[in-house]
């Protein structure tokens, strides 16, 4: 009968000395809190490790005391000082690690009614151990000790900020003036009426009109004069994309209705001719914002005709809207 009771009491301290590992699962990332209060402090631990447990709960991540978690590595270990007996404040410390920081926070409960402050103290804990986890979610970041668990990323993935999207600017509206020139031997000088939009982040289209006073050209039989309309477009990428700057590059298209019209000497015969151009070619294009809403604008263009148009005299080309081509545009606009 005694022996039975030596054994039974002998078993009893065996499990009596083992520690305590009822808290958290093997399957799940956990975080390690422990305490160093002094004075009324102590009775504020139930309360707050009941907190963080509920927070991190929802988030498949446990919380258990120091020494009483799983056998694995937890995520963070939590240290909460107390920072006097006389003080209302206490220390915030976190040994992350997933990144290898510590990173630490002094909580000030003075303003913070008795009965609030457990909670004051549980929040605090939490946002200090999320803001340390946030920077595995930045594109430049260190490569972490180890590998986040899934918890973690995805929690971040849903927590964090989504980058804005750069939005495409407002359409503008430019009057320009424009000069073209033709190695065939037409110059013209005019002005037109350009919508600018911005349809993509880096992409731009432009759609213009306008007219053309063209230059006279003198023949042994008298004199060619010239007028135009044009209708022209564009499709730019931008190189270069400020505040209130824009450099794109770009291929463009001219179409225009021109008139030559020739002015006879006493005894020749003259008569007006009318015909399509049609030009393509690349070009730059620069805007400046000047002030909210003014923008200034330089556009060169060149290329070649993709149908020519000509006047002869005396079976002879004597000027045309042929050979190499190029525009430039001068125009100041206003933001939609």
């Amino acid at each position: 009968m005694a022996l039975a009771f030596l054994v039974s009491g002998w078993s009893w301290s065996v499990r009596a000395a083992e520690p305590a590992t009822t808290c958290g699962s093997p399957d799940r990332p956990w975080v390690a809190i422990q305490f160093s209060w002094t004075g009324h402090f102590t009775t504020f631990e139930d309360t707050v490790l009941g907190d963080l447990r509920a927070g991190f709960a929802g988030r498949d991540i446990d919380v258990c005391p120091t020494g009483r978690g799983p056998e694995h590595q937890p995520l963070a270990v939590v240290h909460i000082t107390s920072l006097s007996p006389e003080s209302p404040s206490v220390s915030v410390e976190i040994r992350d690690t997933l990144t290898d920081k510590r990173v630490s926070r002094d909580v000030d409960l003075s303003s913070v009614p008795k009965d609030g402050r457990a909670f004051a103290v549980a929040l605090a804990t939490d946002e200090l151990v999320w803001a340390s986890w946030a920077e595995l979610a930045l594109e430049r970041r260190a490569k972490p000790k180890r590998k986040p668990p899934p918890q973690v990323q995805k929690v971040i993935a849903r927590t964090l900020p989504k980058p804005e999207r750069k939005q495409p600017k407002q359409p503008r509206l430019y009057l320009q003036g424009a000069a073209d020139l033709f190695t065939g031997g037409q110059r013209w000088l005019g002005a037109d009426g350009v919508l600018y939009l911005r349809p993509l982040e880096t992409t731009t289209f432009s759609f213009g009109a306008g007219a053309r006073a063209g230059n006279t050209v003198e023949t042994a039989n008298g004199e060619i004069d010239s007028r135009a309309f044009t209708l022209h477009s564009s499709l730019d990428y931008l190189v270069v994309d400020a505040s209130s700057f824009e450099l794109g590059l770009g291929a463009t298209a001219q179409l225009s209705w021109l008139r030559l019209a020739g002015a006879p000497a006493d005894d020749a015969v003259g008569r007006d001719f009318s015909s399509i151009a049609v030009c393509v070619g690349a070009q730059i294009a620069g805007h400046w914002q000047l002030a909210d809403p003014i923008w200034l604008s330089l556009t060169i263009s060149g290329g070649l005709p993709a149908r020519s148009v000509q006047a002869e005299s005396d079976g002879q080309v004597a000027t045309g809207a042929s050979g190499a081509w190029g525009r430039a545009a001068l125009g100041l606009g206003v933001a939609l």
